[in-house]
Parts: structure tokens; C-alpha cells; sequence
């Protein structure tokens, strides 16, 4: 992996995970932030998909990923494992992990 540490040029991230194996989900949510503790500030729906790519991250800050699974009522899991990108302007590839327990 390429390490840059140069400011103000964007970064994208794509990130992958398996599917869960909980019954009944229907989407997936991505959350990052700066910091690696959650909760994490911000958050998008990725829909019923295993990857997606976040695009225009400030590259001069490193961000944190999680993953989260919702079943058809809402009920949303807990967070996946935590992965780290770097200051970098490469695309890099972060695999998350599930422990997987939909929360009611």
C-alpha cells in the first residue's frame, strides 16, 4: 500500500464484507469517522449490496469503518469489526468482519 501524507487531494475507500448469515437481512450500513471509538458520525445506506466505495474522503486524515446489517423490521446488528485506512490517495481495499447479532 501506498502511504502519502499529502493534503487536499480526496481519497476514495472501497469496502467489502460477506454476506450475513442472520435470517431475513435486507440492507447494509456504513459508518466512519475520524476516530476509532464509535459512534461514528457519519453513516450511509449501501442498500443489499457486499461492497461499496465511499469517494471524496479528506486524504490527510485517517478513517475508521464498520458495518452494520438490518433485517426487515429495523433491527439493526451490531457493528462489524473496525478497519482503518491511512493518509493515502490510492484506493484501497478494507474487508470487514461480522460478529453477527441483530440487536431488537
Amino acid at each position: 500500500m501506498l502511504l502519502v501524507a499529502t493534503a487536499g487531494y480526496p481519497k476514495d475507500v472501497k469496502l467489502s464484507w460477506d454476506p450475513s448469515p442472520t435470517e431475513g437481512v435486507v440492507s447494509y450500513t456504513l459508518y466512519w469517522d475520524n476516530q476509532p471509538t464509535p459512534p461514528f458520525s457519519n453513516s450511509i445506506e449501501a442498500g443489499n449490496v457486499l461492497t461499496f466505495e465511499i469517494a471524496n474522503l479528506p486524504d490527510d486524515e485517517e478513517h475508521w469503518f464498520a458495518v452494520t446489517a438490518s433485517d426487515g423490521n429495523g433491527n439493526e446488528s451490531s457493528y462489524s469489526n473496525i478497519v482503518k485506512s491511512n493518509k493515502i490517495s490510492t484506493l484501497p481495499e478494507l474487508d470487514l468482519d461480522f460478529k453477527w447479532e441483530i440487536l431488537h
